[in-house]
C-alpha cells in the first residue's frame, strides 16, 4: 500500500497525487453541513482498493450574525412635487420622473458586513408591475444630504447615486410578489447608517410597499456581520 484517496460523498477531494499518511483536510466546505467519507488504499501499481465504510462529517456554524433590518425612512421622490408619498415607494423613469429613498442604520455590533440582501413586495395592483424592477445604487456617506428624513425630503435634497459603484438591477416583477437582491456591494462594510437610492431606466414604473403600507410586506435588509 502507497497512499490513500478520499471520496466526499462520492466524489474523490484529493486532486493529483494520493494522499500519504494518516490525516487530509478537506476544504472549503459549506457551514452547518453534514458530509459523508470514504476512503481507498491504493498500491504501487495503482490498483485502487474497495472502498471503506462511510464516516458521517458535520461542518461548524457559520461564524457572524445575522439582522433583518426595516428603514429608518423610506420615500418617493419626485421633481413635480415636495409632498412625499407614504404608502408605495416607485422607481419610474416616465415623467414626472420618481425615484425611491431607502435609509437603514446597522446595529452598532455589526462593524463588518459581509452579506446584504434587499426584499421588496410589488404591491397588489398591476400598476405596480413592471417589465423592469428597478437598478439601486449606494450614496455617499458624505453626501451633504445623507441625514435626509422621510417627512420632509424632496427631489432637490435627496442624497445622490453614486455612480462610482455599479448599480444592482431587478427584472420583471409582477404584483403581489416579493424579491429579493444581493445589494452586498451597496453598503458600506463598516455598518452604520447608509442609505439606498433606487430608480428606473424604464417608463413602465415598479411600485413596491413601503414601511408605512405594510408592516410585514414593507422592505427588509437582511444583513450578515462578521
Amino acid at each position: 500500500m502507497t497512499g490513500y484517496n478520499v471520496y466526499r460523498d462520492g466524489t474523490r477531494v484529493n486532486s493529483g497525487s494520493e494522499v500519504i499518511g494518516t490525516s487530509f483536510t478537506d476544504s472549503p466546505l459549506t457551514p452547518s453541513t453534514s458530509y459523508r467519507y470514504t476512503v481507498t488504499a491504493l498500491d504501487a501499481g495503482g490498483n485502487e482498493s474497495p472502498a471503506s465504510g462511510p464516516v458521517q462529517a458535520t461542518t461548524a456554524a457559520a461564524t457572524g450574525t445575522s439582522f433583518t433590518l426595516s428603514p429608518t425612512d423610506d420615500s418617493t421622490i419626485d421633481p413635480a412635487s415636495n409632498t412625499p408619498t407614504s404608502t408605495r415607494l416607485t422607481v419610474d423613469a416616465a415623467s414626472p420622473t420618481n425615484d425611491m429613498l431607502l435609509k437603514f442604520t446597522a446595529p452598532p455590533t455589526c462593524t463588518n458586513v459581509t452579506a446584504a440582501t434587499l426584499t421588496l413586495t410589488v404591491g397588489s395592483t398591476s400598476t405596480n408591475a413592471s417589465t423592469h424592477g428597478g437598478d439601486f445604487y449606494a450614496t455617499l456617506r458624505t453626501d451633504p444630504n445623507a441625514g435626509w428624513s422621510e417627512k420632509t425630503v424632496t427631489w432637490d435634497t435627496a442624497p445622490a447615486r453614486n455612480t462610482a459603484i455599479p448599480a444592482v438591477s431587478l427584472g420583471a416583477v409582477a404584483a403581489s410578489t416579493s424579491y429579493s437582491i444581493d445589494v452586498t456591494t451597496l453598503i458600506p462594510s463598516a455598518g452604520g447608517t447608509f442609505t439606498i437610492h433606487g430608480a428606473n431606466t424604464s417608463s413602465d414604473g415598479a411600485g413596491y410597499y413601503s414601511k408605512e403600507g405594510s408592516a410585514t410586506a414593507g422592505p427588509k435588509l437582511q444583513l450578515s456581520c462578521g
